[in-house]
């Protein structure tokens, strides 16, 4: 496909790597605070659709020098805490 495509591979290893071996897709459902320029508020709530809560690594607004598994499970964990408190709020029920 490289070569067809005139692209010289310029690497110590000429096997490509596999897609998503080395990389985490992330950013794009960004979190921030204008809904014109992001799609989730600072707490994983989506800003145009009520109770939407978006707990992957599509939140960050970019992508991280490491694996991004802990902080996606801090965020989730979060976003659970806020999530499960507003249906505490309105519904009685103990989470």
């Amino acid at each position: 496909m490289f070569h067809n495509a005139g692209i010289e591979l310029v690497s110590e290893n000429l096997i490509p790597s596999a897609p998503g071996h080395s990389i985490h897709e992330v950013g794009t459902a960004r979190m921030g605070n204008d809904p014109r320029t992001s799609v989730l508020n600072k707490w994983n709530q989506a800003h145009d659709v009520k109770n939407l809560f978006v707990v992957d690594g599509s939140c960050f607004v970019s992508s991280a020098c490491v694996n991004p598994t802990l902080t996606i499970l801090a965020l989730s964990m979060r976003a659970k805490r806020i999530c499960g408190g507003t249906v505490q709020a309105q519904s009685g029920f103990d989470l």
